[in-house]
């Protein structure tokens, strides 16, 4: 890049895009180029009040993030802004959280643990290859992680509740056998949770009948005959 104008790159098309992948976090944001100035990324920043971070990308390759909070600390330090009026990147993070497209979300929160603090506060670039695609924020790192859960935790409670019906219907003709068998009786069947671990059997043979009561968990329970 030679223009020193703040421009915007955008993300390159996925054919096929999946959620869950760094690259469904992509967000438009505009970029700097390592020739920009200090007074030119300001301006970036007062164009754009909603930007945390500004990439440094030069060609397609980025190089660094620039912090907004960072960057308009710095230049109100004594004679910080005419000391780095020339280059943007005395304000730079070289080492930024650089993330592939299609590294799963699961393992971009394990990332940006790593990198600490910066990854929540800064962003995280994503690239493809070597060649930079857009910039995700923390913050929609850590909604898209939370709707995730709420998802696995849908998905295991309807399975749960599917096996309790499954439980229940699988029970249901042992008491209509013992209601037919044992006229004056009562069943007490209460498990802790929505799916109970120990179970009854019953059946009735023409001398008497069998009636069990199994524990899952090991523990010895009578069987009554």
């Amino acid at each position: 890049m030679t223009s020193h104008s703040a421009v915007e790159i955008s993300p390159k098309p996925s054919a096929h895009a999946r959620p869950g992948f760094a690259k469904d976090l992509l967000i438009n944001a505009p970029v700097a180029n390592p020739d920009q100035t200090t007074e030119e990324v300001l301006q970036i920043f007062t164009d754009h009040a909603g930007v945390a971070a500004l990439p440094v990308v030069e060609g397609r390759l980025p190089i660094g993030l620039i912090n907004r909070n960072m960057f308009m600390d710095n230049l109100a330090k004594p004679f910080r802004r005419e000391i780095c009026a020339q280059s943007c990147i005395a304000f730079m993070d070289k080492s930024p959280l650089l993330v592939d497209q299609h590294t799963t979300l699961q393992d971009l929160s394990f990332m940006a643990v790593q990198a600490g603090s910066k990854a929540l506060n800064d962003g995280f670039i994503v690239t493809d290859g070597d060649d930079y695609l857009g910039i995700g924020t923390g913050f929609d790192l850590m909604r898209a992680l939370s709707s995730l859960q709420a998802h696995k935790n849908r998905l295991v409670m309807e399975s749960i509740d599917y096996a309790s019906l499954i439980q229940k219907s699988y029970l249901r003709p042992f008491k209509q056998q013992m209601k037919a068998a044992l006229g004056d009786h009562f069943i007490h069947w209460a498990p802790r949770d929505v799916v109970g671990g120990d179970f009854y059997h019953f059946a009735q043979h023409a001398d008497g009948f069998f009636a069990a009561v199994i524990d899952c968990t090991g523990t010895a329970c009578p069987a009554l005959s």
